[in-house]
């Protein structure tokens, strides 16, 4: 039998709150959480709404349906917070060993898009569908009363729950998870599931003690989980290290994979690390463990911005994209005019300074402005006009890497060069060969001359020179193979032109 007017209504909306704060917490690290591992923010983001919404619809149905048969909703509700804070800590900041559950998935299941639904819902799904069940039990707990009052109750409860939301959304999204990482952010929900659970938990004494327990127990698993993740940051005075790859001693070894320093960024975890490759022992940048930049693999970028500025002394370029600093030692090399870096990770320059012996100290060179702003943006906004500008960024997949592969953007760049000037785009190479012919007409949509080749070292990637102007393809084709990839395109069926309202490239990236 339903218990009622046990309750403060205004104590359970307030515990209510906290409970849409977290909510929106979780929607927002998981989506992040499987970015890392689907690549595309649109196909993580769409799964996560499919799997969110739909578990918390289930368990306000299921709320529903069996609430007639508890007999204390604030113990029930109590206990479903505990439980959703316990799931976070011990579940989902296990996100790193996600891989293991898409491979054993794999084995049973074909469909990629399948694959991806069936491990987000293992993932997902548990805590999602408990968060549904507690808005069907905050109404239970406040409808005592005059009909007038149960609705303003009901309106008050649904406008803290969505203020609540909206809290917990701008505190995760602009505050913790770029400042302190994903397992903090955790943390941070689960302690307002905690809060909420508190603000509700029936009095007595046995139950007094198990809620001692609960909190002391997420407590201990809280600050484990937090130890666990070892943040290794260089001095604020960064130019006053000579060679911090030598005088770093915090290293943490995960397989091969020696961390010689990390820090969480708005775009992703920042790592170098050092470990042995088939080209010998490298030392590595990388975003959320995907390797960008290398001291042993970075000959594809040098050529690039070598082809870019090929006659043209004296240039003024945009190099969009930092990374490493080798495209940037490369265009330096070139006797340029002067150069504007466009970086929107402000990380990416710390970690930058692990690699200035191997640049020449190029972020350093006073030709050098580097501007912590979204290449993207700064192509929209910005009144300057360059002879070069090279663009050397993440795949099409990665949210705010994707604009600057459109026709959109690529009409931007070309508004921003002096007469003859030239594009240059270093980017992955795709499986499908769809991707590069979209990309292909991409560029020819908006300039006269496209030229273009692979490049292996020890991973393809695809070099691209744009131009209104004269080009040479040989200046980027060292392989010789960019004859062979024109006759390769020649026979694949037209694709069209990647735009910011159509995508294609995202479909192609394989």
């Amino acid at each position: 039998m339903l218990q009622q007017n046990l309750y403060n209504w205004r104590l359970v909306i307030l515990a209510t709150a906290f409970s849409g704060a977290s909510a929106l917490i979780y929607e927002l690290i998981t989506s992040r959480i499987l970015l890392l591992f689907f690549g595309s923010a649109l196909t993580s983001l769409t799964i996560v709404l499919i799997i969110f919404l739909g578990g918390l619809s289930l368990g306000a149905a299921l709320m529903t349906i069996f609430k007639k048969r508890i007999s204390s909703t604030g113990l029930v509700f109590s206990i479903l917070q505990l439980t959703i804070a316990f799931y976070g800590i011990l579940i989902l900041s296990q996100f790193i060993n996600l891989p293991k559950l898409f491979d054993a998935l794999a084995k049973l299941i074909s469909s990629p898009l399948l694959l991806q639904f069936t491990g987000g819902a293992i993932f997902i799904l548990i805590p999602t569908v408990l968060l549904g069940a507690i808005f069907p039990l905050a109404i239970a707990m406040i409808i005592d009363g005059p009909n007038d009052q149960i609705s303003s109750r009901i309106g008050w409860l649904y406008t803290l729950d969505v203020l609540g939301s909206v809290t917990g959304a701008a505190l995760a999204g602009f505050f913790i998870m770029p400042n302190y990482g994903h397992t903090a952010t955790i943390v941070l929900a689960g302690s307002l599931n905690i809060l909420a659970a508190l603000i509700v938990f029936p009095a007595g004494k046995k139950l007094r003690l198990a809620w001692l327990i609960f909190i002391l127990l997420f407590t201990i698993v809280a600050g484990l989980a937090i130890r666990n993740q070892k943040m290794y940051v260089i001095p604020k005075n960064l130019a006053t290290i000579k060679d911090p790859y030598r005088q770093s001693k915090n290293i943490d070894i995960i397989g091969q994979k020696d961390i010689l320093w990390e820090k969480a960024s708005p775009w992703g975890v920042i790592t170098v690390t050092e470990e042995e490759t088939e080209l010998g022992l490298d030392k590595i940048l990388n975003i959320d463990n995907w390797g960008q930049c290398s001291v042993l693999s970075h000959q594809s970028e040098s050529l690039i911005a070598d082809g870019a500025l090929g006659g043209k002394p004296e240039a003024d370029v945009l190099n969009i994209g930092l990374g490493c600093g080798f495209t940037l030692a490369s265009v330096l090399n070139n006797n340029p005019h002067q150069v504007t870096v466009a970086e929107i990770n402000p990380v990416i320059y710390e970690a930058a300074q692990f690699f200035k012996e191997y640049t020449n100290n190029a972020i350093d060179d006073p030709k050098v402005n580097i501007i912590i702003k979204d290449g993207a943006e700064f192509l929209r906004t910005s009144q300057e006009k360059y002879d070069v500008i090279v663009i050397d960024i993440e795949h099409p997949m990665i949210a705010h890497s994707s604009p600057l592969y459109t026709i959109e953007y690529f009409r931007y760049a070309k508004e921003h060069l002096k007469t003859d000037g030239r594009v240059a785009l270093w980017g992955y190479m795709s499986s499908d060969p769809r991707y590069l012919k979209s990309l292909v007409n991409t560029f020819k949509a908006v300039f006269d001359n496209v030229v273009f080749a692979e490049f292996e070292e020890p991973n393809y990637v695809y070099l691209f020179l744009a131009s209104d102007g004269e080009l040479d393809v040989k200046t980027i084709d060292t392989k010789g193979n960019a004859e062979k990839l024109l006759e390769s395109l020649a026979s694949i069926e037209d694709v069209a032109p990647n735009t910011l309202d159509n995508q294609i490239l995202q479909k192609y990236f394989k």
